[in-house]
């Protein structure tokens, strides 16, 4: 039975988690033993999936000494548990994570198979300014280097993703495979129950038209600009039935952008745009919603999206990385700048009213959904077998 080792601090809302989650699973259910060190249990529950807990002498999360912690305890407990379990492959989502490995796999030998799911160097550009934030991209930098080099396998979620990181750190070719998220299975309600209960806590009247964004609370998904696009419908739509519901948050940057967006919001007059935060129940939102509709300065492949398409929604995102890989239409993409939120806008206003469109729309999406239609946790157990 092949043993598979694996790290990540904690478990968190989004879609970076839950599709960590869906791998642990995967291994699992193809009779694989995976055991997992972080300091939180996973939302996993399998007969071969196993929990092992990092002691941390510092409990608030994600301060200078929780990292410093976290990390002088990692790397002796991944040497220890590979040794002790004999794991035949340390598999991890980020470049930190396989960085840490490389201890473990020159003591015992093990393969590491890295998953990374976007640019965190981007990420990092947009929440540290300043000399520190150059240090601390310049350390990451270095530390992602690394972590390439030293890793036998790199799974990357998009093309252009994985184009993008084989130009920029010089990879072999070899290393490198492209396995696309899947879209979901929906839950899907039917739309007047969702309705029914969306308005127990917003009040979008009688016949809302609903677009929805999902997503961390983060600059990097640069909701500012899905606040001009709806500025925009509020004056073109008179703003009586259009509402914009933004799910999401971030430990480390949902308050401060919370605090922001939610400024921009009254400053404005939007009083038909709501941040719901996380929901345990977001698919009462995707259920109800018209559209879709996402802003991103940079994505890998983001599971938002592919889950409004698994419930039918029509959509449209930025046109960047990962989101024009998935929609892959000119259509569905605009630019992030004062022609694309005017494009935005229009393709929104169109979705209102004419029905030829929202017939053509739908049938863009409805194909992107086929193509991404698939069994992701066979593919991935294929592709880890074959590092």
């Amino acid at each position: 039975m092949k043993k598979i080792l694996s790290l990540y601090y904690r478990p968190k809302p989004g879609g970076f988690c839950k599709r960590l989650s869906m791998a642990y699973e995967a291994f699992a259910e193809n009779g694989w033993d995976i055991h997992y060190l972080s300091i939180e249990k996973f939302p996993v529950s399998r007969e071969h999936i196993h929990f092992h807990r990092i002691p941390m002498l510092f409990k608030k999360k994600e301060n200078l000494l929780f990292w410093l912690n976290f990390f002088l305890v990692a790397f002796p407990w991944l040497v220890y548990f590979s040794l002790r379990l004999s794991a035949d492959v340390i598999f991890v989502f980020g470049e930190v994570y396989a960085f840490l490995s490389f201890p473990a796999k020159l003591l015992r030998g093990n393969k590491i198979v890295l998953m990374t799911r976007g640019e965190s160097i981007e990420s990092l550009k947009e929440t540290h300014a300043g000399i520190r934030g150059s240090l601390l991209r310049l350390v990451y930098h270095a530390v992602s280097f690394l972590a390439f080099k030293v890793s036998d396998g790199l799974i990357f979620n998009s093309p252009s993703l994985s184009q993008k990181m084989k130009q920029k750190y010089r990879l072999q070719r070899k290393k490198i495979i492209v396995l696309p998220n899947d879209i979901p299975v929906p839950v899907v309600r039917p739309r007047a129950e969702a309705l029914t209960k969306i308005r127990q806590e917003y009040p979008i009247g009688e016949n809302p038209f609903i677009l929805i964004s999902v997503g961390r609370l983060h600059p990097g998904k640069n909701y500012e600009f899905l606040l001009k696009v709806f500025e925009k419908l509020k004056a073109s739509l008179k703003g009586d039935d259009i509402f914009l519901f933004i799910a999401g948050d971030d430990p480390l940057t949902g308050e401060k952008e919370r605090a922001r967006l939610r400024s921009l919001i009254e400053l404005r007059g939007l009083d038909h745009v709501f941040l719901t935060g996380w929901r345990d129940d977001l698919y009462f939102f995707y259920s109800a919603a018209d559209v879709f509709i996402t802003s991103s300065k940079y994505e890998g492949a983001p599971n938002s999206l592919l889950e409004a398409l698994g419930y039918g929604l029509p959509c449209f995102g930025s046109d960047v990385g990962g989101i024009r890989d998935i929609l892959n239409n000119d259509l569905l993409v605009f630019s992030l700048d004062e022609a694309g939120a005017e494009k935005a806008a229009d393709l929104i206003d169109k979705m209102h009213h004419d029905i030829m469109f929202v017939s053509r729309v739908k049938s863009i999406c409805l194909e992107v959904r086929r193509r991404f239609t698939f069994d992701w946790k066979r593919e991935l157990v294929t592709r880890v077998e074959s590092c």
